[in-house]
């Protein structure tokens, strides 16, 4: 049977982001963090991250795969009680780190290396409420279809190539998702200096607007109006 293609458990403010909601493209990640893959994804994602400079929306979702990596899910309660000090990515990243190292003891000794209050951390490791997190996550990969890590969805469609840097970059731009070289729509506004402001409005900015939608505007793009005088483009009105 044919993996679910669609993400069936939205992006939401409760899930571990980096980036600007505001973004064309969301990418969400269902990861271990005791997985050798996951944590060359980790390297790969973080140059994709450099190069689309804010445009891109990552989401990490845990995924631990017990059966295969017994420490994948203590590792995730640690990255879950550190993000309750704010401190969620700062963990993630040391995790991925240090992934031949996920003993008890070392997990321990990573709150130390953090700075992160000690007994709090401890009591947040425990408690119902984190174990209940990432079991959420777990059952909205299997949900969805996810069998192995990482597994990569883009604006909520699963992403069916390879988790290498080429593949990703390149789903990413692809135009099915959102062109992220163009993702703004400019509707340029030509209008002569001696109209009155209402009428700009009134007229050729609707007109501009209804063309960028005509020109196949997506749900997630972002409008740009651009004013600018007709006698400096030697247009007239």
């Amino acid at each position: 049977m044919r993996p679910r293609r669609a993400l069936t458990e939205p992006v939401s403010f409760e899930d571990h982001a980096q980036g600007n909601w505001d973004s064309a493209i969301a990418l969400v990640e269902y990861g271990d963090y005791e997985c050798s893959r996951t944590r060359r994804s980790w390297l790969r994602l973080r140059v994709l991250q450099r190069e689309l400079r804010g445009r891109l929306l990552y989401v990490f979702r845990h995924f631990p795969r017990e059966a295969i990596h017994p420490h994948a899910r203590l590792a995730a309660t640690v990255g879950e009680a550190a993000a309750v000090q704010g401190e969620f990515w700062t963990m993630h990243d040391y995790l991925l780190r240090r992934q031949q190292a996920l003993s008890a003891p070392n997990l321990a000794r990573y709150a130390v290396d953090l700075s992160l209050d000690r007994a709090r951390f401890e009591r947040d490791r425990i408690s119902g409420e984190i174990p209940e997190r990432i079991e959420r996550g777990l059952i909205s990969g299997q949900g969805t279809g996810v069998i192995r890590t990482p597994t990569f969805f883009i604006n909520s469609v699963r992403h069916e190539g390879p988790s290498k840097l080429a593949s990703l970059r390149a789903a990413v731009i692809a135009p099915e998702h959102g062109n992220l070289s163009n993702p703004i729509i400019s509707a340029p506004c030509h209008l002569p200096s001696a109209e009155p402001i209402a009428a700009r409005w009134s007229n050729r900015v609707r007109d501009n607007l209804r063309g960028a939608l005509a020109r196949g505007m997506r749900s997630h793009a972002r409008i740009s109006v651009e004013f600018c005088e007709a006698d400096s483009l030697g247009v007239g009105g």
